[in-house]
């Protein structure tokens, strides 16, 4: 038996002599069918590879398509050794079609040195197939003719794919720019929409809000058209007496009407060219007494202004009437009379009969009228006019609101009247007069008389006063009128002359004043008067110099 080292030196000569004698494994180049030159590229068998060492023998096939990348493998521990043919199988014309004819080899043992030589050989020779494929299909064709070759071009065609990617992700780009600038141009009007809608609201509706009050003016007029009475500041007139009035901020040269309570036409006036009129209206008998409106229009401009005026009548009113009699309590009666005393219940109403004494049917009107525009006096029922047959009588309520009205001054009654038309052309006038008292007052005053020390420079000693106190229920307005006030004055606590003010019904804190004496340049043995008037009362006090 020999030798264990003698039997691997003999293995490895063997492995060496099969190694020289193998072939490597062959590439052929690929002629195409116009004669073309192309590119040589390496070609794998794709038909059955036929291995027979007289036993055990397999079939195995081996495939590659250039264009679609696929392969078959075969299994590299089954990979014959020896006696391997790589001829190319052709056709009957002469070309090859690409497969390999079947060969026969000895099978090796699966990890013999001869096995895996032979396997690093055929992975090298592959993997230097695969790169040259590479190298031909990304590089440019070479000694063809332009248009006359089909060159595969992966690496142009990803490239243009990439081309067509950025081309989509930007043009997606300007579509979301493009987007996103449209929706906040929508949001930036909506919030302006919003926003002037609110400002309107609020200027239209929030009451005494100095945005909300603009004045809107007529077309071509800068101010609101006015109507105004010149001369005197009093709006009661009595018939027969005449108005001055004075417009403005008319239409420049433009008519204007004058009219009485809107429907009676009066006279009609021309603006200047300013839009300013004056004029005088007299007030004649036909107009109704109490309270009237006088207005001027503008029609080209639709302009128009009002003034309101009470009338009264004449100075010597008509109280008698052949043709309507005014009675009270079945006497005749030229005037109606009123009292109230501060602090009672307010007068009741009284009735009055007016009676047809025409001989004819009458149609009467009546309407009530007090000086100074006050309006306490009316009629009750709302009972102003009516049609009377021959000798018919009617009874009208008269009443007085006093609400607000203070004491009147003595001989100086509130003064209204009551006038009643008499078929439109005649007027008959019942005066109406309201006097207003205060209650009567409970006041007491000491001392009586007042009693003062002169000092060597005309003034008086301290401490001497005067003390006002209210017994009543009713609140008394009072005061204290020294005369001469050069010589003597009241004064308050705090050294303030008071010669005035109101006493709290008794009980009450403020029913009680009391009053300080000063006095300049007296003479001793001088009388000083001084009046004391509580309500409408008045008392005599004496200042007595000592």
């Amino acid at each position: 038996m020999p030798s264990p080292d003698l039997w691997m030196q003999q293995k490895q000569r063997l492995a060496e002599q099969r190694t020289k004698q193998e072939p490597a494994i062959p590439t052929q180049p690929l002629t195409s069918s116009a004669g073309e030159n192309r590119r040589q590229e390496s070609a794998i068998p794709t038909q059955p590879l036929t291995i027979s060492a007289g036993e055990n023998r397999r079939q195995e096939f081996v495939g590659f398509n250039s264009t679609a990348s696929s392969s078959q493998r075969l299994s590299w521990h089954d990979m014959p050794t020896r006696h391997l043919d790589h001829g190319i199988t052709n056709d009957a014309n002469g070309q090859g079609n690409g497969t390999y004819k079947q060969v026969d080899h000895q099978e090796l043992a699966l990890f013999s040195p001869e096995s895996f030589a032979y396997t690093s050989k055929a992975a090298e020779h592959w993997r230097k197939s695969w790169r040259d494929r590479q190298y031909a299909e990304a590089g440019p064709a070479e000694a063809v003719s332009k248009g006359q070759a089909s060159v595969p071009s992966p690496l142009m065609a990803m490239q243009n794919s990439f081309g067509r990617m950025r081309a989509i992700i930007n043009k997606q780009k300007q579509d979301t720019s493009s987007s996103n600038l449209g929706f906040w141009v929508t949001l930036f009007l909506m919030i302006c929409l919003i926003g002037g809608l609110g400002t309107y609201i609020v200027s239209t509706y929030l009451p005494n809000a100095s945005f909300g009050a603009a004045h809107i003016a007529p077309p071509g007029a800068s101010q609101q058209a006015s109507l105004a009475l010149e001369g005197t500041s009093s709006t009661t007139f009595m018939i027969g007496q005449a108005l001055h009035v004075h417009g403005e901020h008319f239409g420049a040269n433009d008519p204007i009407r004058i009219l009485l309570d809107t429907t009676t036409p009066i006279l009609s006036v021309q603006a200047n060219d300013q839009g300013a009129f004056d004029t005088t209206l007299s007030i004649s008998n036909n107009w109704p007494v109490g309270t009237r409106i006088i207005q001027a229009i503008d029609d080209r401009a639709n302009m128009s202004a009002y003034l309101d005026i009470q009338v009264n009548p004449a100075a010597s009113p008509v109280t008698s009437s052949p043709n309507l009699s005014v009675t009270l309590n079945g006497k005749a009666i030229q005037s109606l009379p009123f009292s109230y005393q501060i602090g009672q219940s307010a007068p009741e109403a009284q009735r009055i009969t007016i009676t047809n004494t025409s001989g004819k049917p009458l149609y009467w009107s009546a309407a009530a009228s007090t000086d100074h525009n006050l309006n306490w006096l009316t009629i009750a029922d709302n009972d102003i006019e009516g049609q009377l047959d021959i000798s018919q009588p009617h009874s009208i309520g008269i009443g007085v609101n006093v609400t607000g009205l203070g004491s009147s001054p003595a001989n100086k009654p509130y003064r209204g009247q009551i006038t009643f038309t008499i078929n439109s052309n005649e007027e008959l006038t019942l005066p109406v007069q309201l006097t207003i008292i205060d209650a009567i007052p409970e006041m007491i005053f000491s001392p009586e008389p007042i009693l003062a020390v002169a000092n060597p420079d005309g003034t008086c000693q301290s401490g001497v006063t005067l003390t006002l106190i209210n017994l009543g229920t009713a609140v008394i307005h009072w005061s204290v009128n020294p005369d001469p006030k050069d010589n003597i004055q009241f004064i308050d606590d705090r050294g303030n002359v008071k010669e005035t003010g109101d006493l709290e019904s008794s009980g009450t804190n403020g029913d009680t004043v009391i009053l300080t004496l000063r006095c300049f340049a007296i003479q001793k043995g001088q009388r000083y008067a001084v009046q004391i008037f509580a309500n409408s009362l008045q008392w005599d006090e004496t200042v007595i110099v000592q």
